[in-house]
């Protein structure tokens, strides 16, 4: 299943999903590997990942209209280039 990051919702996302990020003229692919939801300060404690990986961390409930009391952390490994 692929999916668009930025105008899909979040919490749609499931480990698996295949997901493109665009940034200028390229555009990457990269496969939903963990998703955790954790509290703000175990958010703040991440281990650093090698340069595969991307961790995006957002606010949970993700659709909280107040300040949200957990995080939402979704880590991301690329896929390899395809024709």
């Amino acid at each position: 299943q692929k999916s668009d990051l930025f105008s899909n919702n979040l919490k749609d996302l499931h480990i698996g999903d295949d997901i493109e990020i665009r940034h200028l003229n390229i555009i990457e692919s990269y496969r939903v590997v963990d998703m955790q939801i954790v509290s703000l300060e175990e958010a703040l404690c991440l281990d650093q990942t090698n340069n595969h990986y991307l961790t995006f961390i957002t606010p949970y409930p993700v659709d909280c209209i107040d300040k949200a009391p957990l995080r939402l952390i979704l880590k991301v490994k690329k896929l390899p280039f395809r024709i």
